[in-house]
């Protein structure tokens, strides 16, 4: 039997591509790309839509009318020196700002206390795609597509000429959903990524060969829906091109997408609220009851997602010092098998 090709990342056309052929595309890769034009995106540069500095000025205005919540989910990505990496959000999104720092930043619209996400206006447009109906009924349930609350919005800058912006290093993302879908409001904004072993193995049994990695670079208009828990990826603030000055700051939105029937959490569970926090993760597959490290200091300090319920959890601390021996010592030890790019969570356990 002939082995199967290595595959590139399939791209649609947000005006012809129907529900389930999306669907049906998806479930065999968990990427998916949308072009605003499939047939000019490679053949001429697409004109601006987007004017950068008005949309600048309108996400400054989402920001200070969003809740203390989510005004604290503020977080800088990256920045090119330690001097940027408290990048605050009136400096940062303001355009009539004379001395912008180059940074990546984002924050989440999820608390519509001050109605930010109700008035909150994608530029008239859905963050994800508006795709044809099929014309077999029976199956809409089956393919039918819902995205969270949660709006995730990134702004970079990058006035380097020849150096990209890099954004957070290689990683996957501890999530429940099937996806998320990125739309890139303004400017272009590059995607590295590569498959995890989980993903490769379900692809396997489909006959779906994947390459090892994948450069995908977005422009204004463009979409990449992604399961980043699958996926390892990091993403780059290209330089602007030509020198145009306008075209050096990227913005793009992200919701969280649920297929085949399955329905967003509800509102103020565990599973809907959303965080900008860093965790760590496993780089490959660690069986049941390995002890992954020991630790004489304060529990709060173990970079580690944390959980009430044991069902959630996957490794716990132990005591494994000798009884009376100082200082007592602990160790994280794995409940279950752990696969590759899964995120340690922790028990609480206030006895050890």
């Amino acid at each position: 039997m002939m082995a199967a090709a290595s595959i590139k990342i399939p791209t649609l056309d947000c005006g012809s591509t129907t529900l389930k052929e999306f669907c049906n595309i998806y479930a065999s890769t968990s990427c998916v790309l949308f072009r605003a034009s499939v047939t000019t995106h490679t053949k001429k540069k697409r004109k601006r839509k987007v004017n950068t500095n008005q949309h600048l000025e309108y996400l400054l205005k989402v920001f200070q009318s969003a809740s203390p919540k989510d005004q604290e989910s503020w977080c800088v990505e990256t920045a090119k020196n330690e001097t940027n990496s408290c990048i605050k959000p009136i400096d940062f999104l303001s355009p009539s700002n004379e001395h912008q720092a180059d940074g990546y930043c984002s924050f989440i619209l999820q608390d519509d206390t001050n109605q930010a996400i109700s008035t909150f206006n994608c530029i008239n447009t859905p963050i994800f795609p508006v795709l044809k109906q099929d014309d077999d009924t029976a199956s809409s349930n089956t393919n039918s597509i819902q995205t969270s609350r949660p709006i995730w919005i990134f702004v970079g800058r990058n006035s380097s000429r020849t150096l990209a912006l890099e954004g957070r290093s290689e990683h996957t993302d501890n999530i429940q959903h099937d996806g998320t879908v990125h739309y890139q409001v303004s400017g272009t904004k590059s995607w590295y990524i590569r498959p995890t072993q989980e993903l490769l193995n379900q692809c396997k049994m489909k006959n779906v060969m994947l390459e090892e990695s994948y450069r995908v670079t977005l422009s204004e208009g463009d979409r990449i829906v992604i399961n980043t828990r699958l996926w390892w990826h990091r993403t780059e603030i290209l330089p602007p091109k030509d020198n145009d000055d306008d075209d050096n700051v990227s913005i793009s939105y992200a919701q969280d997408v649920y297929l085949d029937g399955r329905k967003v959490p509800v509102e103020g569970t565990e599973e809907e609220v959303m965080s900008n926090v860093e965790g760590a993760w496993a780089v490959g597959f660690i069986p049941k009851g390995t002890q992954l490290l020991t630790d004489t200091t304060s529990v709060e300090e173990l970079p580690m997602q944390r959980t009430n319920d044991i069902d959630k959890a996957n490794c716990k601390l132990v005591i494994v010092s000798k009884e009376g021996e100082e200082p007592v010592q602990r160790a994280v030890v794995t409940l279950r098998d752990i696969q590759e790019s899964e995120f340690f969570i922790l028990l609480n356990d206030n006895e050890v």
